[in-house]
């Protein structure tokens, strides 16, 4: 099942980098990842409940990290090129990186890309 899921998330991001955002292609890639993301915690859920494995609560805890971290790493690297200590020859990579960020601001639900603005606003300053 971790090799099912952990397949389809990663071709779904692989596609979702080359679709451009194409409405219909989004649509689709966010619902395949949205169900391979949610299989995966199911499985991994049922994994801690019944083994009680540390290396299942340690994914968990770094699934839960990551997933926090990332959107949040936004706002750093904003204050950073703002103050001239990113070179302009990484804006592209940087924008890459963080391009499912942008989409989700842009795409996803209102009330996210509110928090979202807000958030990088305050690095602005």
């Amino acid at each position: 099942m971790k090799d099912f899921a952990l397949s389809v998330l990663i071709v779904s991001i692989l596609v979702l980098f080359f679709a451009k955002y194409d409405p219909a292609v989004k649509d689709a890639v966010f619902s395949v990842l949205g169900v391979a993301f949610a299989a995966y915690c199911v499985w991994l859920t049922v994994r801690i409940v019944n083994s009680r494995e540390k290396r299942a609560i340690r994914t968990a805890v770094v699934l839960v990290l990551v997933f926090v971290a990332y959107p949040l790493s936004m706002g750093p690297m904003v204050w950073l090129g703002e103050h001239g200590y990113l070179p302009k020859a990484m804006q592209p990579v940087f924008d890459q990186a963080l391009s499912l960020v942008i989409a989700t601001m842009r795409f996803g639900p209102p009330t996210i890309g509110r928090w979202m603005s807000w958030y990088i606003g305050l690095w602005h300053r």
